[in-house]
């Protein structure tokens, strides 16, 4: 039984790729969706996948024959004919996620593809079929790349971790998963629309003992909620974070304060050459409380964030400021990636006129 297996692509990412799914089993209509089109060809795909001279080019008499065995084969001839690891590296990224999900299905199926394959195609309406239309920047662009905390891989989400966004605009209007794509097309313009579709797994907030304020009329760790509203309130820039002890608030507190990560200031004093990040694996922002990994898509310094004060201090009082969050940094990786491939990270200098 051919399978996919994992495969390094041109900028030597490593794509794991669906195990146990027999490729007879991606039908054309498959394959198309997969493309990101609706009436693909399997010789169209083949033209993408390789040049005509290619020595392992099928004919397309054969690629016709083998459209109309593909459930009646488990096509060893293409996988030997294209080869397995060309086939996975020049794929669009869009096909290595629906080969994911094909993994994941194929994995909690009990014994029966069939049924594991209607499930992979329920998933299908999910995924993203993104149009290309990129709307004009709001502002110029910086003169280099700006840096980043940590250099992200692309982990491909799943149609169970990826909700899609519906989004209105006057530059245009359609569905994807990436947020910061459809937040740059309606993030303060006029008569624009997003909305979330799909259903978000609820996350636990345990209760604060403790409150830490990072930035606002007074900086320090309270006890009560009623202490920290009038040193929060009238500040347009005010960062701050609940914690389940005084002892951790503390430790937050003075992590932050080690960084320079503090102050009264409106906005923060955050420029495009920030300090290192706090660890990815341990700093004490997020003790007791669900974990999160930040993207900053638009911002002083883009990249990934351990905590939701790194983050703010790169967004607070910037306008055209894009971040989200995600559960799993694999999410967050491939988000950011995501964004990038697409166009849509950019450093924006905290000016006196961002507020």
């Amino acid at each position: 039984m051919p399978v996919l297996s994992a495969s390094c692509g041109p900028n030597g990412t490593v794509f794991v790729l669906a195990p146990r799914l027999p490729l007879k089993h991606l039908s054309p209509t498959t394959l198309s969706l997969a493309m990101g089109a609706h009436d693909l060809t399997l010789s169209e795909i083949a033209d993408l996948i390789m040049p005509d001279n290619h020595p392992g080019r099928l004919s397309a008499e054969e690629l016709d024959s083998l459209t109309a065995r593909l459930f009646d084969s488990e096509l060893d001839e293409l996988i030997r004919r294209v080869g397995i690891n060309s086939l996975v590296s020049q794929l669009p990224p869009i096909f290595h996620r629906v080969l994911l999900s094909a993994q994941r299905v194929g994995r909690d199926a009990s014994s029966d593809y069939g049924d594991s394959i209607d499930d992979l195609v329920r998933n299908f309406d999910e995924i993203d079929l993104l149009e290309t239309s990129t709307p004009p920047p709001s502002s110029p662009e910086p003169p280099i790349t700006p840096p980043r905390p940590r250099q992200a891989r692309s982990t491909p989400l799943t149609p169970q971790t990826a909700p899609h966004y519906t989004y209105s605009s006057p530059a245009g209007a359609g569905r994807t998963i990436s947020w910061f794509q459809a937040g740059a097309l309606t993030q303060g313009v006029p008569n624009a629309s997003v909305h979330g579709v799909g259903t978000s797994r609820p996350r636990s907030r345990p209760k604060s003992a403790a409150y830490t304020i990072f930035f606002g009329g007074e900086i320090g760790t309270f006890t009560s909620w009623t202490d920290v509203q009038p040193r929060i309130g009238g500040h347009g820039i005010a960062i701050f974070a609940g914690y389940p002890s005084l002892a951790a608030a503390d430790a937050a507190l003075a992590y932050a304060r080690a960084r320079g990560w503090t102050g009264d200031s409106n906005p923060p004093p955050y420029d495009a050459h920030p300090p290192v990040p706090s660890n990815f694996d341990d700093n004490p922002f997020n003790e007791g409380s669900p974990q999160r990994w930040y993207v900053v898509c638009r911002g002083v310094a883009p990249g990934l964030y351990r905590s939701f004060l790194e983050c703010s201090l790169n967004v607070s009082g910037i306008k055209g400021s894009l971040h989200n969050s995600w559960d799993t940094r694999e999410d967050a990786e491939y988000a950011f990636n995501y964004a990038e491939r697409a166009g849509l990270v950019r450093s924006i200098e905290r000016t006196p006129y961002s507020v």
